[in-house]
């Protein structure tokens, strides 16, 4: 399947609480069945079809849980950068010499 053709569309009107989620990226697919798996009270499968060539699914929410964010935009000081960039090098030493360690 190509990648065009892993659609996710979510749908939901005035008229209801509900939102259908119907999708055929696996990667989607995995998420809604884990979020089932921890929320079963929230979200539902409503359907689902395993071909040879591709996997789908349908599955619904409260349309309350669907969300709609907008970007965030940071901004840091010239020190706040130098201070992350620190503690980046350190966390990669500290993570290299782990991976030594557990190679002796």
């Amino acid at each position: 399947m190509l990648k065009c053709e892993k659609e996710t569309i979510i749908n939901f009107d005035a008229s209801s609480n509900i939102a259908t989620i119907y999708t055929r990226d696996e990667v989607q697919i995995r998420r809604l069945k884990t979020l089932i798996e921890k929320e079963p009270e929230i979200y539902h499968l409503v359907s689902e079809t395993n071909k040879d060539d591709y996997q789908d699914a349908t599955f619904e929410v409260d349309k309350k849980f669907i969300k709609f964010g907008k970007p965030i935009h940071r901004s840091s000081t010239d020190e706040q950068r130098e201070a992350a960039k620190q503690r980046l090098a350190i966390y990669r030493k500290m993570k290299k010499e782990r991976k030594n360690n557990e190679n002796n």
